[in-house]
């Protein structure tokens, strides 16, 4: 069998002009590779969490004791929920917290920090899930503060630095309400 010849290699005109002609050393040009396509990922969907201060009573005595509660609402699955409870320590004081039922609703452990006498007229809460995997959602109790009315007059119970997560790690956004207190 015979092989057959290979083609000639094209001929580029002489840069003399003269016409003769030299090989290319020209390569034909080469498409632009073109990137893979990635799948679009819709962004997360940031949960957001409501806190609520209410109290037992709106208006009490002096030495009278009353509970303030902070009710949690949430549709997305939260695991921490840290906050502070801002007084005016002139007017009440701080007694005691406990845990609410929200973020164990469903037999998830808690682990519940609190810090109400390093900073007069500041309650800190370090409230969380021990298990991470699945967050509480839906309307609890977060936590009960306990104060005694020490003196006349009036302050408002507020959340400050208030923040949240969910199960996959994501700050959640987190809008507070507060409640107004009187000792007469």
């Amino acid at each position: 069998m015979r092989a057959l010849p290979s083609p000639p290699e094209p001929k580029a005109p002489s840069p003399s002009g003269d016409g003769a002609t030299v090989p290319s050393t020209q390569q034909e040009p080469v498409p632009p590779s073109v990137p893979p396509t990635r799948p679009t990922v819709a962004p997360a969907q940031r949960g957001i969490l409501t806190l609520r201060v209410t109290s037992s009573l709106t208006e009490v005595a002096i030495n009278q004791t009353f509970t303030a509660e902070i009710v949690a609402s949430s549709d997305a699955g939260v695991v921490d929920a840290p906050f502070h409870l801002l007084f005016d320590p002139a007017v009440l004081e701080f007694l005691d917290a406990t845990q609410g039922e929200f973020l164990g609703e469903d037999g998830s452990s808690i682990i519940f920090i609190v810090n109400g006498r390093a900073r007069p007229g500041d309650v800190a809460i370090g409230i969380g899930r021990a298990n991470r995997e699945q967050g509480a959602s839906g309307t609890g109790v977060l936590a009960r503060i306990r104060f005694s009315a020490l003196a006349p007059g009036e302050t408002y119970l507020r959340l400050d630095r208030s923040v949240a997560w969910d199960a996959g790690g994501n700050r959640m956004e987190v809008s507070t309400v507060g409640v107004a207190v009187a000792v007469r």
